[in-house]
């Protein structure tokens, strides 16, 4: 790949293509056996990927636990195999919190703003597994209430917001009002016990707004009242860690990153060169060595004052690259525009107009791209899977791949027209597990009641 600018390289996904081709019997076997469209999960990439994320930091940062951000994907056959990897569950609301205790796991954090009291219940009622990251003073509040009206004491985390957050500063307490929360705590909640800190980025992709970040709370640390320091358990410095080269940006918008919808249509003959597309790719540290980085000035700036045990909540790292999308095509208008059999609904917006991710035709392998805008079923024309396909050719009924679709696909996926997909996983020893059905008529319309005699009846497909 070459540099372009300073925060851009230029290049192709066609190895990390050529990587998974071994797998495309499997796939298209589950897509003649549970049709399509289909989100197809599989299962030794996600242990695969589990496993590589905690040997990672846990060779730079002895005693690091690490949570599955469940908002990324919370389907629970992805949870539960996390849980069995010896992961903790990461619940933003109550029904993730609901989702991590019914799965048995046993080190449970319940993050985000705006915690109704039900969530909070829920989560006091569990002290062994679960640990509140309290979002505001208010909160703690509410805590020290609710922990009182039951006569038990709470362990909980407090999270924290520096300049280096961003956008994300809409969360947690500022990091200079730490002493005087941590006073307060002590002085007017003694049922509150304040065990741990917490700081979340996001599109981590280098070490430096951590670096920064960690810098900032060591120097508060240093100032603590001794107490209060040594009170402190953990240190979680949340998630947000991005996979390298799993998706790509259209060269027609590389100068144009802040635009919802392409400014005018693509320029297809600059973008193919030499008879091949190429993309531009924003560079990422390989988790190895974000890990090493981020253990290195954990220990400088933390752990010589604190000996805090390094918590994080990867998501997107850990589940982006387990789950593709399977469709098939429905209608070949010219050898350059397809129509899938189902839409863009199934990703949550239209974000492939902007985004590249690959495209493979599995019923027609081939290791070089062709030029074909695949559009999707929906009655919209920003509904486009992609400009191209990896593959020999295309005809109507072939099988394609989306890759890379497991991170906050399902999540954002939209009851928009066509049916929500059903869910498939590839298990590690080679057997298929439907994990849920295609939306049905009475999934969508709930309350009719039954259908009245229709001639001819109401067609399913």
């Amino acid at each position: 790949m070459s540099r372009v600018k300073d925060s851009l390289v230029r290049g192709d996904l066609g190895a990390q293509v050529r990587a998974l081709s071994p797998r495309h019997p499997a796939w298209l076997e589950i897509a003649r056996r549970y049709g399509t469209p289909l989100y197809l999960v599989e299962e030794e990439i996600l242990r695969t990927r589990a496993r590589k994320f905690v040997a990672a930091f846990s060779t730079a940062l002895e005693g690091a636990k690490v949570h599955y951000a469940l908002k990324a994907n919370p389907f629970p056959a992805i949870a539960r195999c996390f849980v069995e990897e010896g992961l903790g569950l990461d619940a933003s609301s109550g029904l993730e919190l609901e989702l991590a205790l019914r799965l048995g796991c046993s080190r449970i954090l319940l993050s985000g703003p705006g915690k109704t009291d039900p969530e909070l219940e829920l989560a006091l009622a569990h002290p062994g597994r679960v640990t509140v990251l309290a979002d505001s003073v208010r909160e703690l509040e509410r805590i020290h209430s609710l922990s009182k009206a039951k006569g038990r004491s709470s362990r909980v985390g407090l999270r924290i917001s520096t300049t280096s957050q961003g956008q994300w500063n809409k969360f947690g307490v500022a990091l200079e009002t730490l002493p005087g929360i941590m006073a307060l705590a002590r002085d007017r909640w003694p049922d509150v016990r304040i065990r741990g800190l917490q700081f979340h980025q996001s599109w981590v992709r280098d070490a430096q707004a951590h670096t920064h970040t960690l810098k900032q709370v060591g120097a508060v640390l240093r100032d603590l009242p001794a107490q209060d320091r040594e009170s402190l358990e953990f240190l979680d410095m949340g998630g947000g860690y991005y996979p390298a080269n799993e998706e790509g940006i259209y060269p027609w918008l590389a100068d144009a990153q802040d635009l919802v919808l392409p400014s005018a249509f693509p320029d297809f003959d600059q973008w193919w060169g030499q008879g091949q597309p190429f993309y531009f790719f924003r560079p990422c540290l390989p988790i190895e060595e974000m890990a090493s980085r981020l253990g290195q000035v954990f220990k400088e700036e933390i752990s010589s004052q604190v000996p805090l045990e390094p918590w994080l909540e990867p998501g997107r790292w850990l589940v982006n690259g387990a789950v593709q999308i399977l469709l098939q095509v429905r209608d070949c208008k010219t050898e350059q525009a397809v129509i899938a059999d189902a839409g863009t609904h199934l990703l949550g917006w239209e974000r492939l107009e902007m985004e590249y991710a690959p495209l493979v035709n599995l019923s027609r392998p081939g290791e070089d791209q062709q030029r074909c805008t695949v559009y999707g079923s929906l009655c919209t024309p920003h509904d486009v899977w992609g400009y191209s396909y990896y593959g020999t050719g295309i005809q109507e009924g072939d099988i394609l791949a989306l890759l890379y679709q497991g991170a906050y696909v399902q999540t954002l996926q939209q009851r928009f027209i066509k049916p929500v997909a059903a869910a498939a996983m590839l298990c590690s020893d080679g057997s298929y597990e439907l994990l849920s059905s295609r939306e049905s008529f009475e999934d969508r319309f709930a309350g009719l009641g039954a259908p009245a005699a229709l001639d001819p009846p109401i067609c399913q497909a």
